[in-house]
This record gives structure tokens, C-alpha cells and sequence, in this order.
């Protein structure tokens, strides 16, 4: 196929060679005489040709698409479209030879041209996918890194709550920044966990839709592993919240018992009015609240 490619690409250029045939000075212009645009469109390819032959892909572009801005030949579009590709610059490659195909549909090498467009959507769509992939891997290291930094920060909280209860007992502030920790954690696990639910569906209903397939390809495959990666990234996110949550959880019902409610009150304010915690049992559950007492 390489051969063929370069055999095609050959013959664009001895096509292409005769953009403007040799013009005398006396000669009248007539419509059969080439423009100065096609002149200029002739050189321009002339040097494009002699620089893809020699390697120099960036300038080879240049002049092709110059030229076919000029002339606006279909087959230049080819030349515009392989010396991309030589550069690998796929996406751009791919949008040339499918204006090529639209603009040349009766062109000898289409079937070449359709391979090669299908080669390069597939590797387009493959590099996609790695990259979600790696996005999707990156957002749960760094969702792991949080979840490790607030471990620490909770295992320090504990550890000087433990010297102050030892000492006399922790602020009420505590118990409200741990027990609003909690809340806010408990609520992104909420929606953490309906989003995995969502793309947990679908991911199984775009499995059983290819299952029903006769003959499965690369790119149903691609897409259902990029599916299920997007479901378990989510779902280890939604895991780190629910960790985090029960710890502050875990946190805020400790302080319940070592907070200083009374605080720094003068004895006549703390004999009238004080705050008292409250834990019960019920059929609903185990319920955790404050008493105002007088």
C-alpha cells in the first residue's frame, strides 16, 4: 500500500506539473492562457514537490496549501493531506482527505484514500480514549491525595483534642468545624454516588447493546472500556467522600463527649443557660441532638 501511496502521490504531481503550460510574452490573453494565480500556483508547487522529496514535510505543506489556496485544485488537497500525515498531524490529516474525497469523489485511489481515512479515525478515537483514561486516572490519584491530606489533618485534630480533653475539655467551635466537615463530605458522597449510579447504567446498557452485536469491533470495545473506567473512577471518588464523611462522623460524636459546653463563662451565666448533647435510640435510627437548658 506504500508503494501505491507514493505511486499516487507521483502521479498528483505530474498532474499537477502542468497547472500552467509555457506562455509566449506576445501571446493575447485569452481563456486559454494560465492566470498569473496559476503561474504563481505552479511554482509554488514546483518547490513544495522538491522539499516533500527531500524531507522537509513543514515547508512541503506550505506551498501545497499556498498553491491550492491559488489554484484550488482537488488534487492538491492529496498533497496537503500526505505530507500531514508524514507529519503526524493526524486530525488534520483526517478533515484534508475527507475534503479531498467530497471535493475529488471520482478520484482513481479512493479506496486507498478511505482505508487510510479509516486507519486514522481509529487511531484519532485510540488516543482519545487514552487520554480520558489518563484524565480519568489522574482525578483519582489527586481524589486519593485529598483523601490522604484530610486523613491526616483528621488524625491531628484527634490526637489534639485527646490533650485538650485531657486538659480540661475542647471548644464548641471543634465539634461544629468537624460535625460541618461531616455534612459537607456526606453531601458530595451523595452526588458522587448518583453520578456513579448514572454512569454505572450506562455503562451495563451500553454493554448489553454490544453484546447483541454480531461481531463486536475495536472501537465498541474502546467505548465500553472507556465507560467502565469512567463508572469506577467515579465510583472511588464517591468511596474517598463516604471515607472522609464517617471519619469527621467518627470525629464530631467523639467531641460530643470531651467539648467544654460551658466554656469560659462567668458561674452566673453558665448556672442559667448551657448547652447539652443528646444521643438516643429509636426505631428510625440513632439521633444525635443539643439540649438548651435554662
Amino acid at each position: 500500500m506504500k508503494t501505491r501511496a507514493i505511486l499516487t502521490f507521483a502521479l498528483n504531481c505530474s498532474l499537477l506539473a502542468g497547472i500552467a503550460p509555457p506562455v509566449a510574452h506576445a501571446q493575447p490573453a485569452t481563456s486559454d492562457t494560465p492566470s498569473n494565480e496559476d503561474q504563481a500556483a505552479r511554482l509554488l508547487f514546483q518547490s513544495a514537490r522538491e522539499a516533500f522529496a527531500e524531507g522537509e514535510y513543514e515547508r512541503a505543506l506550505s506551498g501545497f496549501q499556498q498553491a491550492y489556496d491559488l489554484s484550488h485544485r482537488p488534487a492538491l488537497l492529496y498533497n496537503i493531506g500526505t505530507t500531514l500525515d508524514r507529519l503526524r498531524r493526524d486530525d488534520e490529516a483526517l478533515a484534508i482527505f475527507e475534503q479531498f474525497l467530497r471535493e475529488d469523489p471520482q478520484t482513481p485511489n479512493r479506496a486507498e484514500i478511505e482505508s487510510r481515512v479509516a486507519q486514522l479515525r481509529a487511531g484519532i478515537q485510540a488516543r482519545q480514549a487514552r487520554e480520558e483514561e489518563a484524565r480519568l486516572e489522574r482525578e483519582r490519584v489527586e481524589a486519593e491525595r485529598r483523601a490522604a491530606e484530610e486523613e491526616r489533618r483528621l488524625a491531628e485534630e484527634h490526637r489534639r483534642l485527646a490533650e485538650e480533653a485531657a486538659s480540661g475539655g475542647t471548644p464548641p467551635v471543634l465539634f461544629i468545624s468537624v460535625a460541618g466537615v461531616a455534612v459537607a463530605t456526606g453531601a458530595m458522597a451523595l452526588g458522587f454516588g448518583l453520578r456513579t449510579r448514572a454512569l454505572n447504567d450506562s455503562y451495563e446498557s451500553y454493554a448489553d447493546e454490544v453484546l447483541m452485536l454480531p461481531e463486536i469491533g475495536p472501537d465498541q470495545e474502546r467505548e465500553t472500556r472507556s465507560r467502565y473506567n469512567r463508572a469506577k473512577s467515579r465510583q472511588t471518588l464517591t468511596n474517598t467522600m463516604l471515607g472522609i464523611s464517617g471519619a469527621a462522623v467518627v470525629g464530631a460524636v467523639t467531641l460530643i463527649f470531651f467539648t467544654d459546653w460551658d466554656g469560659d463563662e462567668p458561674a452566673a451565666a453558665a448556672d442559667t443557660a448551657r448547652f447539652t448533647p443528646s444521643l438516643g435510640v429509636s426505631a428510625q435510627g440513632v439521633e444525635l441532638g443539643m439540649t438548651y437548658d435554662f
